[in-house]
């Protein structure tokens, strides 16, 4: 067993964390500490996500990191998992083997609004990206995810964001790098230091930045998602609970939320994507659907076709991509090709123009409608 390993965990490709520029800072400072290349592991915190291969890698990374140091994917194999025991919650602690072995672990990760985290970034990066099917499922079953403190932009009283903190109460996670990006993926600012304090400092910074406060409420809100969460309907999904599962929504009750984005990979091919995908087709009844999984419970992946169905209760979900009709086929989520489409199809159902607002912020931006008018 090496003791001298540093583990240096990162996100996937689905969150722009500037890992080109970003990462070999954070490597050169190590080797100035003497600390050998070969001590140094990188992991990919994939957590249900697909792994990726080498040409993803090359261009998250950058063209030499490849080369010079040992990056792995993780993994789902049982092989690869440790059993660390249970949370004061009963969440069952599994992950990674290979952080055991670690003297160091280091993490860089995106700080931004998160549904169920309140913000995403910190220690998350390990807690649910390096874990195990058994851990995250756990995790993303109703009894975390209906909890009045599981809420986006919430971290003090959020049970989702405590057990992360026991999950990986064990682990020698001595540095963290969080980055704040605006709505364009712009770096803005780079918190580096103890896990806890950084993470405290990153959010209060990226809360000031992310909450808006709009006057009104509308009959509709476009979301355009960019290249990276619009890879797959998955991703993109989250717009409908970013926009509808705050306390005073700007759309309407009964109104619509349009998500715009390209979605190459149809509903995603990681173990998670391909349960939300399999799951959705089988909304029929919504309340029956509900109810039947909040007694149930359902597996991590499977969790995102129950907090669809929830926004479904406030308002009619639109998607628009060139596949969206056939993709969504069967689904409670109405598939159109064009925008315009959409649209229309709200002008008819309203019998008059629709009130519209339109966001590509919507992963990093939390929207609240003060005054109703």
């Amino acid at each position: 067993m090496n003791k001298n390993k540093v583990i240096i965990v990162v996100p996937d490709r689905t969150r722009n964390a500037h890992l080109r520029e970003i990462l070999p800072v954070v490597l050169k400072n190590l080797e100035q500490q003497a600390t050998c290349r070969q001590d140094i592991e990188i992991l990919i915190g994939l957590g249900l996500h697909e792994p990726m291969n080498k040409t993803q890698l090359i261009e998250m990374l950058g063209p030499t990191i490849l080369d010079d140091y040992t990056v792995y994917n993780h993994s789902q194999q049982p092989a690869g998992l440790a059993y660390l025991g249970k949370t004061s919650l009963g969440v069952p602690r599994y992950l990674n083997k290979k952080l055991l072995s670690a003297r160091k672990i280091i993490t860089l990760g995106i700080v931004e609004p998160h549904l169920y985290a309140g913000y995403s970034g910190g220690i998350k990066t390990v807690a649910i990206g390096l874990a195990g099917d058994k851990t995250i499922s756990y995790t993303h079953h109703p009894r975390f995810l209906d909890n009045k403190g599981t809420a986006l932009g919430n971290v003090k009283t959020n049970l989702f964001q405590k057990t992360l903190v026991e999950i990986v109460k064990d682990l020698p996670i001595t540095h963290s790098v969080n980055i704040v990006n605006n709505s364009h993926g712009k770096r803005l600012k780079i918190f580096s230091g103890k896990p806890a304090e950084v993470f405290k400092q990153a959010v209060t910074f990226a809360d000031h930045l992310y909450r808006q406060h709009l006057p009104r409420i509308y009959d509709a809100a476009i979301a355009v998602i960019d290249k990276q969460k619009g890879a797959n309907i998955y991703q993109a999904s989250r717009a409908y609970n970013y926009l509808l599962n705050v306390p005073r929504p700007i759309v309407k009750p009964g109104g619509y939320v349009i998500v715009i984005a390209d979605v190459p990979e149809g509903f995603g091919r990681g173990l998670g994507e391909q349960r939300f995908g399999k799951m959705l087709k089988k909304v029929k009844n919504l309340d029956h659907f509900i109810e039947q999984i909040k007694k149930g419970g359902c597996q991590a992946g499977e969790h995102r076709a129950y907090m669809v169905a929830k926004a479904i209760k406030k308002a009619n979900l639109l998607f628009v991509s060139a596949q969206a009709p056939k993709l969504l086929h069967g689904t409670p989520i109405q598939g159109f090709s064009t925008t315009k489409e959409a649209l229309a199809y709200i002008a008819r159902d309203l019998a008059r123009k629709p009130r519209v607002f339109k966001t590509d912020e919507v992963f990093n931006a939390i929207y609240s409608a003060d005054m109703v008018k």
